[in-house]
């Protein structure tokens, strides 16, 4: 995976991000294309759409539009088609198209549920399989806030799968396909946001409540005080859920009574309920460690394969083309996430220090 150093305001940070990955043009246009296709027959729907959402983002996340312009103008990606494509997600949902099904599981731990009391947030990373590619790793220095260290994809604003901030604050987003979306402000602009900007999980929740959300997913959120939650965003509700136990736990659906009954399932009938299934097979697993959770269990667990649908590692499959293509685990109180690229099942895992020149080992 390689890494990104950004610095400065978005637009200049967005230009550097383009430059780092210039070579990677090619394979960031065949993305664009392929999840675009299905779109381009409906111009005028989409056009429609992304007026709306352009409306809110110059209001609420322009820091996010100026990082893709800056983005942009280095890969010669072509604007409204980047655009476009930086809402695919949205669009396919708001216009009745029936997306693939993305996953990803997310949880955190700390307190009693971890060995040393320390907090871990970990994520495997669902996606479509051609962004494996393109996936590095960002540490970034901006010209105000935080500086904070990302997983994200070649060509993709924002803070597009995870992140920890230097005053311990991680996040990580999961996709949930759902009937209540509308134009606000996307999870990967939402993220880049509450890194730069604040502390703790309080002041990240109090950001989140105040915003207009797109409403398809949502945000697990840990700091290094052992504090814990997921915050549902929805298209004009919300809803947050505290840790049980020592922990939450996040995969592709929605649970609070605001958001649940909203939440679509969009898998073909072979996997139907791997979302819950996932969900349980983690909780379930918290709950039997007994208070020797920590890095290198939480390497373990991400790997592993129960061979039905609550397999955490997930492998490509023709019925949903999302694989695990890697695997980030967030250690605030260390400074440090440990990476696998691809598979964790089968790929090694690799540390980085979030603050400190690089160093693989």
């Amino acid at each position: 995976m390689r890494v990104l150093e950004l610095i400065g305001e978005p637009y200049a940070m967005g230009q550097q991000h383009g430059e780092q990955v210039v070579g990677l043009r090619s394979e960031v246009v065949a993305v664009i294309q392929r999840r675009l296709a299905s779109l381009d027959g409906r111009l005028e729907a989409v056009a429609q759409e992304v007026e709306a959402i352009r409306s809110v983002w110059e209001k609420a996340a322009s820091p996010t539009l100026e990082m893709m312009r800056g983005m942009e103008d280095v890969l010669g990606l072509g604007w409204e088609r980047y655009l476009r494509y930086t809402l695919a997600g949205y669009l396919e949902g708001r216009l009745g198209g029936v997306a693939e099904g993305e996953g990803c599981t997310v949880w955190a731990a700390a307190g009693a549920a971890t060995s040393n009391g320390a907090t871990i947030l970990a994520k495997n990373r669902d996606y479509h399989s051609d962004h494996h590619p393109l996936q590095c790793f960002v540490r970034a220095r901006p010209s105000q806030g935080h500086r904070y260290g990302y997983v994200t994809s070649a060509g993709s604003p924002g803070v597009f799968s995870s992140g920890m901030n230097e005053a311990g604050l991680a996040v990580a987003d999961t996709h949930v396909p759902t009937s209540r979306v509308g134009p606000g402000v996307a999870r990967y602009s939402a993220m880049m946001d509450l890194l730069e900007r604040y502390d703790d999980v309080p002041s990240a929740l109090n950001y989140l409540g105040g915003l207009t959300h797109i409403g398809d997913g949502t945000l697990v959120l840990a700091d290094t005080s052992g504090r814990m939650a997921i915050f549902e965003g929805g298209d004009g509700v919300s809803g947050v859920i505290r840790p049980n136990e020592g922990f939450v736990v996040s995969t592709n659906h929605f649970e609070t009574e605001a958001l649940r009954r909203h939440w679509v399932d969009r898998n073909p009938p072979s996997q139907r309920g791997h979302s819950q299934m996932r969900q349980a097979r983690v909780r379930a697993a918290l709950q039997s460690a007994d208070g020797q959770v920590d890095g290198i269990w939480a390497q373990g667990l991400m790997a592993e394969h129960a061979g039905d649908a609550s397999t955490v590692c997930r492998h490509p499959q023709a019925e949903t083309g999302t694989p695990t293509i890697s695997t980030a685990i967030y250690l605030p109180a260390e400074g440090r996430v440990v990476v696998a690229d691809g598979q964790p099942c089968r790929s090694p895992f690799k540390s980085i220090d979030l603050f400190r020149p690089v160093s693989w080992r």
